[in-house]
Order: C-alpha cells, then structure tokens, then sequence
C-alpha cells in the first residue's frame, strides 16, 4: 500500500520532470550555463526539502525548520536560474559566422561610394 510520503514524492517527480521539459524549450537554455546549471541544482534540494517537510507529522520542529530552509534554498536557486535565462546572448558566445553576416546585412553604403555604370561612363 502507498503512504502518503510515496505519493508525494511520486508526484514531486512527475511535476519536476513536466516543468523541467517545459523549461528546456527555453531560447536561452543551450546558451546559459549558469541556468543550466542553478535550475539543475534546485531539483535535488527541492527533493530533500519536501523529505524533510513530509516527515514533520509526529516529529519536532527541528525537521519542520529544516524543510523551509532546504525549500528557500531551492527556490533561490531557480531564481537565479531564471534570471540567467532572461539575459541576452553575448556576441562573443554566438557564433562569430553569424554575427558578421547579420551585421554586413544591415549595413547600407555610404552615398559617396555608391557608382552608377549609366552615369560615371
């Protein structure tokens, strides 16, 4: 029979995992490592926060403690996931191929070097 606690955690699992795929879809997602890497470290606190905080029933308020610290640590750490993921893509990350060929695009000649054959011959 499942208890509650294995309920959770199955359910924490199944939430993290639709979240994290949704969040990979992210523009900036293969670009930032930062992101990558404090969204990824929140997942694990996450788990050992809802441990700590299922098991209060019956227990101190030392795991209760515990629990909300773990949890404001996790959620810390998705903040500055995100935060990293909102900034723009420095040129000097892209690839360098691309930059140049954006930047010849838009760029229009001077009046003083644009020749006409029609009129200059």
């Amino acid at each position: 029979m499942l208890t509650n606690t294995t309920v959770l955690g199955i359910a924490m699992v199944i939430a993290l995992g639709a979240w994290h795929l949704r969040i990979r879809r992210h523009p900036n997602w293969c670009h930032s490592r930062d992101a990558r890497f404090y969204i990824t470290l929140g997942y694990p606190l996450v788990a050992v926060a809802v441990f700590f905080l299922a098991n209060t029933i019956g227990h101190t308020d030392v795991n209760w403690l515990i629990g909300m610290v773990w949890s404001l640590v996790s959620v810390s750490l998705f903040v500055y996931g995100f935060q990293a993921l909102q900034t723009p893509v420095t040129p000097g990350r892209a690839n360098p191929a691309v930059v140049t060929v954006g930047m010849q695009l838009h760029q229009t000649p001077p009046a003083a070097n644009v020749t006409r054959p029609d009129v200059d011959a």
